[in-house]
């Protein structure tokens, strides 16, 4: 076996069109070790701390607040659930409008400037104008509802 000159990479298989950089063939080929361990080794002992300290936590706990309360106050607080029509705004009109409701892409109006009221939404909403789409197919008339309600949040 040919020593290798210093800085000589060693080679490991042929580039194909299927490599790419940072594919494991390229990861492997520069740091000189066929199978590529060598580029995460010093990550296995974190990796095994972590999985051990989860099944210590998951077999010697009782309950599932008692995992929670070692985590402190932010493993015990939970988020108050999402208004509704935030989900669909989410979805469906956040693309264009923001998730604040100020982005205003593809000619969107900023929604917390608007002067429309619910009925003036719902319509919009329901049968689009200009750049904007109907969702007359897309949403239930309780959606659209919902989606008009928090988009009146939006301030």
């Amino acid at each position: 076996m040919r020593k290798r000159a210093v800085g000589e990479v060693k080679k490991f298989g042929p580039i194909t069109r299927h490599s790419f950089p940072g594919s494991p063939v390229e990861v492997a080929a520069k740091v000189g070790n066929e199978t590529g361990a060598g580029a995460t080794s010093h990550l296995l002992p974190v990796i095994f701390g972590l999985l051990f300290a989860l099944y210590y936590l998951m077999k010697f706990s009782r309950n599932l607040r008692f995992v929670l309360a070692l985590l402190g106050p932010a493993g015990l607080a939970q988020a108050a659930p999402p208004a509704p029509g935030q989900l669909i705004y989410q979805q469906n009109c956040a693309r264009c409008h923001g998730k604040d409701g100020r982005l205003g892409l593809n000619g969107a109006h900023d929604l917390t400037k608007s002067n429309l009221n619910a009925f003036g939404r719902t319509y919009l909403v329901t049968n689009g104008m200009g750049k904007m789409p109907s969702f007359q197919k897309i949403l239930t008339a309780p959606q659209i509802a919902q989606v008009v309600a928090y988009s009146q949040t939006l301030k």
